[in-house]
C-alpha cells in the first residue's frame, strides 16, 4: 500500500493506516508521511515522489513502482504546493498511474476508514452484499410494522 497524505489529514490518517499495517499490509509513503507514521510506531518504507525523480542510486519514484506493479492500493490526499515540488502534480501522476494499472485509489480519510472496515469484514468472512432494492424493501417492511 502506498500512502501520501497532506499535512491537514496526517493526524486523522494514522489510525486507519495502522489498522492496515496490523492486517499485514506493507506500507510505503513519501518522506513527510513516512516520518509521521514512523513516529506513531508504524513500519513504513519511504519512497521518492514523482517530482523528485529517480534517486542517485537509481531508486524508483512511487509512480515507477505503481506502473511496475509493486503497489496494489493507493491512499493519496494531495493539497497545495510545497518547496520540494507540487503535491497537486505528484497526486495527479500517482492517481493517473493507479488508473493505468487498475489499482484502487482513495483520496479521503473517510474513504480510507470505510475501505479498512470493508477489508476487515472481507477477511472475517462477514460480507453480505445486497442490492439497493433489497435494502429498500427491508426498510419499507420495517417501517410498515411501526
Amino acid at each position: 500500500m502506498f500512502v501520501s497524505v497532506n499535512n491537514a489529514d496526517k493526524r486523522h490518517a494514522v489510525f486507519p493506516i495502522k489498522r492496515l499495517a496490523d492486517l499485514g499490509f506493507e506500507i510505503y509513503a513519501t518522506a513527510g508521511t513516512a516520518e509521521v507514521l514512523a513516529h506513531h510506531g508504524i513500519k513504513v518504507v519511504p519512497v521518492r515522489k514523482f517530482s523528485e525523480g529517480a534517486g542517485p542510486d537509481g531508486s524508483p519514484t512511487i509512480v515507477d513502482m505503481i506502473l511496475d506493479g509493486q503497489i496494489q492500493f493507493v491512499f493519496n490526499t494531495p493539497h497545495g504546493r510545497s518547496a520540494t515540488g507540487s503535491p497537486r502534480r505528484d497526486g495527479y501522476e500517482i492517481r493517473t498511474a493507479a488508473i493505468h494499472r487498475d489499482i484502487p485509489c482513495i483520496t479521503t480519510v473517510q474513504g480510507l476508514a470505510a475501505a479498512v472496515q470493508a477489508i476487515e469484514a472481507a477477511r472475517d468472512g462477514d460480507v453480505n452484499v445486497r442490492s439497493l432494492q433489497a435494502w429498500g424493501a427491508e426498510v419499507t417492511a420495517a417501517l410498515d410494522t411501526l
